[in-house]
């Protein structure tokens, strides 16, 4: 069987994700899953006739995340605070910082990938969820240009990843 193809961007780089619906959730019985492009973010529906997924119960992101380590700067109220990026999804991340935020608290975030990749600016995050040295952050609003930054990067860090993890 040939690689599933997202229908709007065509990457490979898809992921099956949990049904929405309890139509979704009776189609799977019939090898009629739902699936969200982790790059353009669309979601839809393909047969993979004779191929039985297994639910993990608890995990129903739709967004892969990718492990990373490089540096990020989190502005909030005028407070600049220094971190290390733990993981990334086109949606989100986790970063490592000693900075305390309550979820809710809305944050720019400065994501220095590379000397040879200019900086990805995230305008709003939203903290999702703080823990000890941890915040999960959704993103709200990227600019077009830093929107194709973050997926260009998403993408080379997955076939990267991908490479690696084949080896």
């Amino acid at each position: 069987m040939s690689q599933l193809r997202c229908l709007e961007c065509s990457t490979e780089y898809v992921k099956r994700v949990a049904g929405e619906s309890l139509q979704e959730r009776l189609l799977n019985s019939v090898y009629f899953y739902p699936f969200r492009c982790q790059l353009c973010g669309h979601r839809f529906k393909s047969l993979q006739w004779g191929i039985k997924y297994l639910t993990v119960e608890g995990d129903r992101r739709s967004y892969e995340r990718l492990a990373s380590n490089f540096p990020v700067t989190v502005t909030s109220g005028g407070v600049q605070i220094r971190g290390t990026m733990a993981d990334l999804s086109i949606a989100g991340c986790a970063i490592r910082a000693a900075a305390k935020f309550a979820p809710g608290t809305i944050l720019r975030i400065s994501l220095q990938i590379s000397k040879d990749m200019p900086t990805i600016v995230v305008e709003a995050a939203v903290a999702r969820d703080v823990s000890q040295n941890y915040v999960r952050l959704e993103f709200l609003h990227l600019t077009k240009s830093q929107n194709d930054l973050l997926h260009n990067f998403i993408a080379d860090l997955s076939l990267q990843q991908k490479k690696f993890s084949s080896v």
